[in-house]
């Protein structure tokens, strides 16, 4: 479990923030990069930003994408996806649907020709992301959603169509309806084996 790992790491005080913002940012700086989007793996790792933005020192425009786990606590702060000005603001809540080809952890419809034991490994129950993905639309949230594998692909599609008509169904939905991506503009992060039915059905609703 990685994450008894992770918890033993100090947490970076306000200034120790600013520092990695701008280490970051001068390495994005180098290779010409003015405009990047970051995960946020919680609220907090806004600070950096917030705290060089204020002081006029963010040298490049950030759009910080928080949890999906994060989407609850930012809605009732009145805070979604376009909050913030030009340099800084809130871009898409980030769920994760399977893992990576390299770890063979994509999710495939199929096995794995060199491992056939396994399809890799899926991170949500079908029905749990699309009830998340609706709950984050509703909240004011643009989804952007990793999904590599093919299956991971088509549950992530499941997904967004099942926000979106959640939304015209009078589900909610904060930027649009259900019959149209145009103004959620939800993403599927990758996309790595996307057959052609996927590629049609994103197509259709506008899913980027």
């Amino acid at each position: 479990d990685s994450s008894a790992f992770y918890r033993r790491i100090p947490q970076l005080d306000e200034s120790e923030m600013e520092e990695a913002v701008l280490a970051a940012c001068r390495v994005a700086l180098r290779t010409g990069i003015t405009s990047v989007q970051t995960l946020l793996d919680s609220p907090e790792q806004m600070i950096g930003y917030a705290r060089l933005r204020r002081k006029g020192k963010l040298p490049l425009r950030v759009t910080g994408m928080p949890p999906y786990a994060a989407v609850a606590q930012l809605h009732a702060h009145g805070i979604g996806t376009t909050f913030g000005d030009e340099w800084l603001n809130v871009g898409a809540a980030k769920l994760f649907s399977d893992g990576s080809l390299g770890a063979q952890t994509a999710l495939l419809a199929e096995p794995y020709a060199d491992k056939p034991e396994t399809r890799g490994i899926r991170i949500y129950d079908p029905e749990d992301l699309r009830r998340k993905a609706a709950d984050a639309q509703a909240k004011g949230f643009q989804l952007a959603i990793h999904a590599i594998g093919d299956q991971a692909v088509r549950e992530t599609i499941d997904a967004i169509e099942f926000a979106l008509d959640s939304a015209g169904a009078g589900g909610g939905g904060g930027a649009g309806g259900g019959e149209s991506n145009e103004l959620h503009r939800h993403r599927v992060e990758h996309a790595s084996v996307t057959p052609p039915d996927c590629l049609e059905r994103m197509a259709n609703r506008k899913i980027v």
